[in-house]
Order: C-alpha cells, then structure tokens, then sequence
C-alpha cells in the first residue's frame, strides 16, 4: 500500500513461519526430573523477590535464581522477566529447582535500525499486520488494526474488547502477542491473586510481569465464578489508572501495585443487539457491573457481525521474531506531542478518543478527531461502515 524503496523491501525480509513454541508442563517436569535439566522459551508467569533472590513460575514449576543472572540494573532485570528468552533450569538432588542460565532473544542493535528503516518506507500498520503474516485486505485491517492499536500506545490507557465471529484469529493474536509483544494470553476469569499480587506469598501476578494483558473466551466465562473471585473490586481502577491495593500479610507488606498496561477482551459473537456496545456491557452486567465501571474503561468496543475468516489471508511468511519486537518497541517509542490531538468529548470518553487518535498516528493510519470521536461513543464497525474504512497510509 506504501511506496518501497530500492534499498529495502518488506518481503525480502520475511520467512517461513515457524510454529510458536507450546509446553506440556507434565512433559517438562518429567524431563526435567530425568535429565536434571530443562530449557524454555517464553517468560514467567509469576515471580517473588527476596533479598538478591528471585523465584520465577513457569507452569507449576517455581525455580530460584539470583538477581544477577538476570541483569545489572532494575531495567534490566525488568526486560528479562517482560520479554521471551531462553530460561535453563536445573534440578538439585535436594529437589530444588534452579535457574542455570538465561539467554536474550531482545533485538540487536542492528535489528533495531532496519526497523526503523522499515518504518520509514511502509506504513507501520503495514509492516506488522504483514509482518505477522497477513495478506495486505481491508477486512484483515478492520480486526486486527483495535489489538495492534493496544499494543502501541502507553501515553494513555486503551483498552480493546472485540467479539467476533469464529475464525476470526483470535487465539493466533493473543499467542502471538505472547511470543512478540510480551504480552499474556489467558482463557481464563483472573483472580486478584494470579493478576496483580498475592499478599500471602509476595509474588507479582502476570499482568504484572508481562506489557499487556488478552483475555479470551469472555463470552464463556461462568458468571458466577467470576463474581467470586471479587476480581471487579480491583479492575476498573487497575484498567484507568494502574493502581491496585491488595490486602497483605504480616510476612509480605507491600500491597499497592502501581503498573498502567493495555488489555484486549476477546469473546464470539452470538447474538443480535441495537447499540454495537450492548454485547460487551451484558457480558460485563453478567459478571456484576451493574454500573458501567468496565464498558466506560474500554476506549474501543468492536462487536463484528460479519463473518470474516481471517485464517483465508495468512501467508504463512512473518518477519522474525526479534526484528518484529524492535518493529513494535520502535513504534511504541514514537514521540507524541498529546496536546496535539482534540476531541469534542469529554472526562474519559475524550482521554479514550485522544488515546485512538495516538494509536492511529503512531501506526501510519491517521485518525480524525471525529471519526476518533465516534469510535468511542458509537464502537469500531459501526464507525468504520460509515467511513468506508481507514487510510492506512495516513
């Protein structure tokens, strides 16, 4: 869609999709009490801090390390536990798991300039829906442009809940945000506990650990259970403001969590409604939120009632692993002036439009006040009907 120089294409640089590492945590514990040793790749789901000493969670198996084998500084040590790297773990004839090595796949230096030479000759949205191993459609456009949307905006909260068809990638976005973004993908109600931080034992829950959060099959969930978990207690102030207070123990003190990520909801569409938003808030009024806590954090409602199986456009070519993570992290890094964007809405409906309006001009795919206005108020596939689209090229 985008002028390519002579000097760079993005095709050339795109190879056979290989498929994204999944783990039977029987089968690892298994190998790792035969041969003592293990290897993965990925990050860990939870981690508690005492002293120098870490504990990392993969699946069930917890494993302790040392501080330094993970980093020098804080930032370090915080790209290690968010990103995917290659985690050695050892068993001791004590039954002690340890961490014997750790090795980065983050992206070189050189990695990082051809991103940004790439961005500089195709719109960025091009690059990773393309990247990801789609075909350059406008329906491929139309879902996947909300989830990337999430994925590259931190100025301001944006969050994303789609229902859609089946076969519409889903599961592919979030397993792949996993493996690209440093993201976690869960089917699964949260709980306090497994989300944020369990006062009990000290350790840090996934959405603290990881740079965003997917939560599919929501459409699913057992409303009852969800009310249990009292999970709504913490959420609508977690997804504005990225504080939640737990309750802690005598043992492990520190109760305020203080990290603002992004989340995507993701659930089938199924039935009919008036207002593109009315599937999402039932869905959210099932679980207890009887006021509207949730609906009004979410920027951008898409409840698509056409079917489009998105599998049909897959290439089955990607860019690397790590040249799409400096792609994305590049992207993300884009400088933005806020006071730039306007909007005639107000309180939280304009900070959501405004944040639509920062996705759409770090992407390449400018998005007008109005429009941006609209999207909000109105949700994703309406606004996009009447405006027969996006200009992916800005």
């Amino acid at each position: 869609m985008s002028s390519v120089s002579e000097t760079i294409k993005l095709e050339n640089l795109l190879i056979e999709q290989k498929p994204l590492p999944r783990y039977d945590p029987e089968h690892l514990r298994l190998e790792l009490e035969i041969n003592n040793q293990v290897e993965v790749i990925g990050k860990p789901s939870s981690y508690r801090l005492k002293g120098n000493e870490i504990s990392l969670r993969f699946f069930d198996i917890e494993v302790s390390g040392h501080l330094r084998q993970l980093g020098n500084t804080p930032d370090e040590i915080l790209m290690r536990l968010r990103t995917n790297n290659i985690w050695r773990i050892g068993r001791r004839q004590s039954g002690v798991y340890v961490l014997t090595s750790v090795r980065s796949i983050i992206p070189t230096e050189e990695e990082f300039r051809l991103a940004n030479k790439l961005l500089e000759v195709y719109s960025p949205l091009e690059v990773v829906v393309r990247g990801m191993g789609y075909e350059d459609r406008e329906d491929v456009y139309k879902l996947m442009t909300p989830r990337i949307m999430a994925l590259v905006v931190d100025e301001l909260p944006l969050h994303v809940a789609q229902l859609t068809p089946p076969e519409s990638g889903k599961t592919y976005f979030g397993i792949w945000a996993m493996k690209y973004a440093g993201w976690f993908y869960t089917t699964s109600p949260p709980t306090a506990a497994g989300m944020f931080y369990d006062g009990r034992t000290g350790t840090y829950g996934f959405a603290i650990i990881s740079n965003g959060v997917i939560f599919d099959e929501m459409d699913k969930w057992n409303p009852m259970y969800v009310q249990q978990t009292n999970i709504l207690t913490y959420l609508p102030t977690f997804l504005e403001n990225g504080v939640v207070v737990r309750p802690t123990s005598r043992l492990h003190t520190l109760g305020v969590v203080e990290r603002m990520i992004n989340t995507v909801w993701f659930g089938n569409y199924s039935v009919g409604y008036e207002f593109e938003k009315d599937p999402v808030q039932r869905i959210f009024v099932s679980w207890g939120d009887n006021y509207g806590a949730l609906i009004d954090r979410i920027a951008i409602v898409h409840v698509e009632n056409k079917p489009i199986r998105i599998s049909q456009h897959l290439t089955n070519h990607v860019l690397p692993e790590t040249l799409m993570y400096a792609v994305l992290t590049s992207i993300k890094n884009t400088k933005v002036d806020i006071n730039m964007f306007t909007s005639r809405l107000k309180g939280r409906q304009k900070r959501h439009s405004i944040a639509i309006q920062i996705a759409g001009f770090k992407l390449g795919a400018e998005v007008p006040p109005d429009m941006a206005d609209e999207i909000v108020q109105y949700g994703w596939a309406s606004t996009w009907e009447k405006y027969k689209g996006m200009d992916i090229n800005g």
